[in-house]
């Protein structure tokens, strides 16, 4: 097979995880700039309570998350609902605690706090480990070309 081949065939299998996580991260990104045109409206809450949450992972694990349950007032109705985006570490959300929430005027079930930026935060984590992958095959399938490493 020629060289080229070999590079090319090197570069795509590798390089595939990286193009994945790059397309989940532009997603995300996607998804929290739309939460943020459509919700607007400002409300002072308070964190009430928190739900313990449990994520089945794979081989049978699971993984337990905490998230905040936020009370708020809009729309002339009290809203008790829980965050989206939760914790590993319970002791990091403090009930008691004041917050402000930006929510859709139209249904204030779809809030965030102000104060979240857990997917942006991930996004950019996707974005980066991404191009770290499809770099790294780059890499390889170059060396590859000039020194025959596989």
């Amino acid at each position: 097979m020629p060289d080229i081949v070999i590079c090319l065939v090197i570069f795509a299998g590798g390089s595939l995880t990286g193009w994945i996580l790059v397309g989940v991260a532009l997603y995300t990104r996607r998804y929290q700039r739309k939460k943020e045109q459509n919700e607007r409206s400002l409300a002072t809450g308070q964190i009430v309570d928190v739900a313990k949450k449990t994520h089945h992972a794979g081989r049978g694990g699971t993984a337990v998350y905490y998230v905040p349950v936020v009370a708020f007032e809009a729309n002339g109705r009290l809203f008790r609902l829980e965050n989206e985006n939760g914790n590993r570490d319970k002791e990091k959300i403090t009930v008691g605690q004041s917050v402000d929430v930006l929510y859709d005027e139209q249904d204030p079930a779809h809030f965030h706090l102000a104060e979240d930026d857990a997917n942006e935060a991930a996004s950019e984590g996707l974005m980066r480990y991404g191009a770290l992958l499809i770099a790294g095959a780059a890499a390889l399938a170059v060396l590859n070309y000039f020194f025959h490493i596989f």
